[in-house]
């Protein structure tokens, strides 16, 4: 029997958790509320308490409200400046994200008092000094850099300086990535701007809480860790909603049920061959929408994910041409070289209309707010089940059903969304990969330099900012050094005695302001601008037009192509004929790893097969490793070929299991072999875009961290050939 000592604490109910919030708790959650959910319920008291904490939990679950309802309460409750500080600092991966959390925010904060603001490339409120300020990690990187107060030369005060709180919202975003790497180098620049505003008596305390929210985590302890700090934990509440697929053959939604296999799944997702098909993709969406008229359940707004912008140009005009002829429906577009007023015009629009279909990329992944959503059509699967659950959880919020139309082109992809789907249903989430990206140090090492009143670092700075982010052996091999003797010998960085100084390149791309020296992101070229000849409004970049005329489908409309110099410039057309759509100049995607394990799965097969298949005459050896083991797979049997149309999942016959056998003993071999073929392995595995700034020998070492030798060899070292008759 537990002594009264050791028995947990009875849990408060949700009127005296909202009580305890003060007037927080009524702005946020209204003096009628119902209910707190259980996210709300569990993650309200240890963050009133001061403690960094990781929220996972599902999509609209009210993990924003979770975290900011109790750090601005605790904040209210601590000592204040009398002019206007930044008290809570949001980070969001994705400007739209920055616009959706500014639009639920303000309003309860200015109930309180509190002034809420963003600033991104978008929207510049930092000035103004809001008590909440809204931004992305490259605004925030800039902002460290370029807002300092000066005095005779000397840093006084900083807009950051009374920075109390942090939250990172879809922090799933930052795991495995360059940006999420420089995301945790910030916050220890954050932690250091903390205590120098002590030193100079801004504030009393250097403390600094971070908390976080994600619905897809798949190990949020260490990425509480990782991310938010040594100190920090994470708090999990397991849920779903009922999920369901529309299956076209029989014209019904279908419950996924518990314990359904991947195969199972399979063989119930609608596939239609030809990679655009735009003509069968309008018919099958018509049918979700048709449907449900016929049988009373009305769908009234469908959200409709395609992999590429090109395809969302095609595939938007083509159902605003064929629905609004049955019935009365808009039909919007959204993706990224969309520019910002078009593509907020379309989440407005979608949001306030009774029944729409927006077709977007993944743009509309992440948390915006876009209202109710009846159903999701997925055309072609996400790349692991952490974006599938993203991209579905948008629809159902009202109904508590999430409904989806998956859309495979080819078998390949059926097999994928098989298993994916079984993985969504049962809550199992891709594994993350976690290594340094030294390439952020590159960037960081400029960006930490610039900050400086006089543009300078000692080495010795530089070097124990690095061993402060990384504590631990990492920085033991004098990776750091090497890093700053290259940047020298390179002429990126300038020493005169122990201080270090901006190159001239790096300085003038600091001075004239360009984004790229405060970021991580490996972006597409901007393009050239398309301007409506009608308005004159600038509406998006593209790569160009050569060899096109006539008529163009994007962004949802039918245009008419009427000028093409430094602008392009369109014009409204009619629908009807034939058109063609723009070239956005996009890299396709290698298959990465979690992808090629879904495909196997989805096939049938255990996740230790290496099945013989025969494609068209061919026996082929499905691997299902990804692009970048496959690369060392063909290097290590010369003899072996990829095959078109398979990267990363299948290559020509398989080695004999001896040559296997022996190839997996060689470890050091295969180490050898990796760092030899580091910057072709790079372009698959994302080192970051200032990775060409390394020396050689580190960036060996982090394409080797990237790819993972050993993992890699002990994966090589379970593949049992299985052959099929």
């Amino acid at each position: 029997m537990l002594k009264d000592s050791e028995r947990p604490a009875p849990v408060p109910s949700d009127r005296i958790l909202v009580e305890r919030l003060g007037p927080v708790g009524r702005a946020f959650f209204g003096r009628r509320f119902q209910a707190l959910t259980e996210i709300q319920r569990q993650a309200i008291e240890p963050i009133m308490s001061g403690h960094s904490l990781l929220v996972a939990a599902a999509t609209a679950s009210g993990k924003t409200e979770a975290l900011c309802a109790p750090l601005v309460a605790r904040l209210r409750l601590l000592p204040t400046a009398s002019k206007p500080r930044i008290r809570l600092l949001v980070v969001a991966p994705t400007r739209a994200l920055v616009n959706d959390l500014f639009s639920r925010l303000a309003v309860p904060l200015a109930d309180l008092g509190w002034d809420c603001g963003r600033q991104t490339s978008d929207h510049r409120d930092k000035q103004r000094r809001p008590a909440v300020l809204i931004t992305t990690p490259e605004s925030f990187d800039s902002m460290l850099v370029r807002d300092s107060v000066k005095h005779e030369g000397r840093t006084v005060d900083h807009l950051l300086a009374s920075v109390e709180a942090v939250f990172i919202d879809e922090v799933h975003l930052f795991d495995d990535t360059a940006r999420g790497d420089q995301l945790i180098w910030l916050l220890e620049r954050l932690g250091r701007l903390r205590r120098f505003a002590v030193q100079q008596g801004l504030t009393s305390t250097s403390a600094l809480q971070v908390c976080g929210g994600s619905a897809t985590v798949s190990a949020p302890d260490r990425l509480a860790r990782r991310l938010l700090g040594a100190d920090a934990r994470a708090l999990s509440v397991p849920g779903s909603r009922t999920m369901q697929i529309f299956e076209p053959d029989d014209d019904v939604w279908r419950t996924l049920e518990p314990g359904s296999t991947a195969s199972q799944i399979r063989d119930r997702i609608a596939i239609i061959l030809g990679k655009t098909a735009s003509a069968a993709l309008v018919d099958l969406i018509w049918q979700v929408l048709r449907r449900s008229e016929d049988t009373g359940e009305i769908c009234r707004k469908l959200l409709v994910f395609v992999p590429t912008r090109r395809l969302c140009d095609e595939l938007s005009v083509a159902l605003g041409a064929a629905l609004t002829k049955r019935r009365a429906m808009q039909v919007l577009a959204h993706h990224g070289s969309l520019e910002r007023v078009a593509r907020e015009r379309a989440e407005t629009q979608f949001s306030v209309a009774r029944d729409a279909v927006l077709v977007a990329t993944t743009t509309l992944e992440v948390g915006v707010d876009i209202g109710n959503v009846d159903a999701v059509v997925l055309v072609g699967p996400p790349p692991n089940t952490g974006a599938l659950l993203q991209r579905v959880g948008r629809a159902g919020r009202r109904t508590g059903i999430t409904r989806i139309l998956p859309i495979a082109r080819d078998g390949i992809e059926q097999a994928a969304f098989g298993s994916l789907l079984a993985n969504a249903r049962e809550g199992i989430l891709d594994e993350g990969h976690e290594v340094r990206r030294w390439s952020v140090y590159v960037q960081q090492c400029a960006s930490f330099i610039a900050q400086h009143p006089k543009q300078r670092r000692s080495r010795s700075d530089l070097i124990d900012l690095a061993r402060s982010v990384w504590p631990d052996t990492a920085c033991d091999s004098g990776k750091p050094e090497r890093i700053l003797d290259h940047l020298c010998r390179g002429e990126h960085l300038v020493a005169t005695r122990d201080a270090l100084s901006l190159g001239d390149d790096w300085s003038n791309r600091f001075g004239s302001g360009m984004g790229a020296f405060h970021g991580n992101i490996d972006a597409d070229r901007t393009g050239r601008p398309v301007v409506d000849a009608s308005t004159g409004e600038v509406i998006a970049h593209v790569q160009g037009v050569d060899g096109m005329s006539g008529t163009i489908d994007f962004g949802g409309q039918r245009w008419t192509l009427v000028g093409d110099s430094s602008e392009i410039l369109l014009k409204s057309a009619r629908s009807g004929g034939s058109a063609e759509t723009f070239r956005y100049g996009s890299r396709r995607a290698p298959t990465r790893r979690a992808f090629a394990r879904h495909v196997l799965s989805g096939l049938g097969y255990a996740p230790e097969d290496a099945p013989l298949i025969e494609v068209d005459g061919e026996m082929l050896w499905w691997h299902c490793g990804g692009s970048a083991y496959e690369r060392v797979l063909l290097k290590l049997f010369p003899d072996r070929r990829a095959v078109a149309g398979f990267d990363g999942l299948a290559i020509s016959n398989p080695p004999e299991p001896e040559r296997l056998a022996d190839a997996v003993r060689r470890v050091e071999t295969i180490r050898d072999l990796v760092a030899s073929m580091a910057d072709p392995l790079a372009r698959l595995l994302s080192p970051g875009p200032w990775y060409t700034n390394l020396p050689d020998d580190v960036r060996r070492e982090v394409v080797i961290d990237l790819f993972g030798v050993e993992q890699f060899a002990r994966w090589l070292g379970s593949r049992r050939l299985k052959r099929t008759y």
